[in-house]
């Protein structure tokens, strides 16, 4: 394994215990990196994020979900993804991409190749906190959407690109886990129980498409 170089910040909105216990917890305490770790509660996600971003001491910011697990190879995955590509916008796990007059395909991330996407899903992403990017939480203050608007900050305000990291994605709605090494699990535990438009999805998608002008493509 390669030596872990780049200072990464973890942030995490856990709004759930029972799901964080369940999940994620078990994936930070196996990690052997050193790491600084954020969490905040009582917050809608955008806020938390924005006051992550404050307080992160590193220049790199991985945001993840609290229902997803992954092995101790993923963080150096995550380095080697950073050399790869240093001057990226945004990094995920899965995003999207809408070809003209095709529909829209989920591309997830593998160790064998960094793919270009539009936009990313939000149970991880990774900014560089010098591009002095603000996730919006004035449109976006619930749990959808946020992370898409940051992908356009990212392609229309910086002229940068969103990647994904070189590692293995598994879903429950999209394909089934392998136990292999350098995996990225989600669990998508919301969708599971309330659907993949639940709550206010079509208020804040309106909202995503006024803001830039064109409907976005959203996982």
């Amino acid at each position: 394994m390669n030596t872990f170089s780049p200072r990464i910040t973890l942030g995490i909105l856990n709004h759930n215990n029972q799901i964080y216990e369940k999940y994620i917890k078990n994936s930070l305490i196996s990690l052997p990196y050193n790491y600084e770790l954020i969490i905040k509660q009582d917050l809608m996600p955008a806020m938390a994020y924005n006051q992550i971003i404050k307080e992160a001491k590193h220049q790199y910011i991985l945001f993840l979900h609290i229902d997803v697990h992954f092995d101790n190879y993923f963080l150096n995955s995550v380095a080697e993804s950073i050399k790869l590509f240093p001057n990226f916008g945004a990094m995920g796990v899965v995003g999207v991409v809408k070809a003209f007059l095709k529909k829209k395909q989920y591309i997830r991330a593998s160790e064998t190749s960094n793919k270009y996407v539009t936009t990313l899903d939000s149970c991880c992403i990774l900014i560089n906190k010098k591009h002095n990017l603000k996730f919006d939480d004035i449109h976006f203050n619930e749990y959808h959407h946020f992370i898409e608007d940051y992908c356009m900050q990212v392609k229309y305000n910086l002229k940068l690109q969103v990647n994904l990291i070189n590692t293995n994605f598994f879903c429950d709605t999209l394909n089934q886990f392998k136990n292999i090494n350098n995996y990225f699990y989600h669990s998508s535990n919301t969708i599971k129980s309330q659907g993949a438009r639940w709550g206010n999805w079509l208020q804040y998608k309106i909202a995503l498409d006024k803001k830039w002008g064109k409907k976005v493509i959203t996982t």
